[in-house]
């Protein structure tokens, strides 16, 4: 997998005072690792399964891979005030960063 861009400052970008959000994010372990920048987003979708329908979303944490690297499915995270579980391992997305998809914690 490819390095970060030397060209790319990714703490500038994860700036929480600008558009980023700081997540709190705990492993099965029970270690907490606080702070983390990075963006969060929950689009809406309407999904379709047979005859029944759901308006749903599709909640994502993006941030720096380093920062959750140790991060596992149904570890948990806080952001934004929501409660969510990661829903699959991050993926890496090739530039230093990671996508999260979460899902809401009961």
């Amino acid at each position: 997998m490819p390095a970060q861009p030397s060209w790319d400052d990714l703490d500038a970008f994860l700036d929480p005072d600008e558009f980023a959000s700081l997540a709190t994010i705990t492993l099965a372990n029970g270690t907490v690792l606080e702070s983390v920048a990075g963006v969060f987003e929950e689009p809406g979708m309407f999904a379709t399964l047979g005859t029944f329908e759901q308006d749903t979303t599709r909640p994502t944490f993006t941030c720096k891979w380093s920062d959750v690297t140790r991060m596992r499915r149904g570890d948990s995270l806080v952001v934004e005030g929501g409660n969510y579980e990661a829903h699959k391992t991050p993926m890496r997305t090739g530039d230093g960063m990671a996508v999260v998809y979460l899902e809401p914690s009961l």
